[in-house]
């Protein structure tokens, strides 16, 4: 068994049948056979049986997972506290992980466009940058509810993401 807290789920469709969860060794990915059942905040505990560990991105990942029959609820609402970085600090060791950068916005030259294509529901990048011109891409899927907005202009802080 696993237990671990949500921090990435599919309510907002960005994610499709897959979450990531995080505990205080790590973060990994879930790929679950279906759709939905799972909230970020839930503290889970993951049974094994039946589902396959593989690598996904150079992450490790379980896939292969029935939230009716793998996953046990513990509690709602046990919301984890993203882990501070500056973009120059992000690295592959920190996939999965959800963490937040400060000081940073889109860079003026995707101010015009909207997270992603929700015509053709096409993921697509925009770029994030800090004051030091350190730049990070942020990927949007096309059916994501969020897809059609235009992209946020200024400079902001508490920007939360869980890194893939």
């Amino acid at each position: 068994n696993i237990y671990a807290n949500v921090t990435t789920e599919e309510t907002d469709g960005n994610f499709y049948k897959e979450a990531y969860v995080q505990d205080a060794t790590g973060a990994i990915r879930l790929r679950l056979l279906a759709s939905g059942g799972l909230y970020i905040g839930d503290s889970i505990r993951i049974n094994l049986n039946g589902t396959v560990l593989s690598e996904y991105s150079g992450m490790i990942q379980i896939d292969s997972v029935d939230v009716d029959k793998n996953i046990v609820k513990q509690a709602t609402e046990k919301f984890v506290t993203p882990s501070l970085y500056a973009v120059n600090q992000i690295s592959p060791a920190l996939q999965g992980y959800l963490v937040q950068l400060n000081d940073v916005e889109f860079e003026s030259s995707e101010l015009n466009y909207t997270y992603a294509n929700s015509i053709s529901l096409t993921s697509e990048n925009r770029t994030l940058t800090d004051c030091n011109g350190n730049t990070i891409y942020v990927r949007t899927s096309g059916y994501a509810n969020f897809a059609d907005d235009t992209v946020a202009s200024g400079n902001g802080s508490d920007l939360s993401l869980s890194l893939i």
